[in-house]
């Protein structure tokens, strides 16, 4: 592998991490709203391509100190929140 390889695939991995991360905080936020049950009921009927532009709209994407929302972690909260979360036994 080579050292630019190596560079383009740890900004990945990072990348990755800082979704993994952030989409759950995103998710949180989002069924926290008042009406977030009724909010989440319609992301999840919505079309899995539209739910991160809902989620972006909705500005939970919105970090701290960010101006702008992050359409990575708006991807992966919007299917966080349409995808039910499995029961623990």
């Amino acid at each position: 592998m080579t050292g630019g390889s190596a560079r383009q695939q740890a900004v990945g991995s990072a990348r990755d991490a800082v979704v993994a991360v952030l989409a759950p905080i995103c998710a949180e936020r989002f069924r926290a709203q008042a009406d977030g049950a009724a909010q989440v009921a319609a992301l999840a009927k919505s079309s899995s391509w539209e739910r991160g532009a809902i989620v972006e709209k909705s500005r939970f994407a919105l970090m701290p100190g960010s101006k702008t929302t992050d359409s990575d972690v708006a991807r992966a909260c919007g299917g966080m929140l349409a995808t039910p979360a499995a029961t623990k036994s």
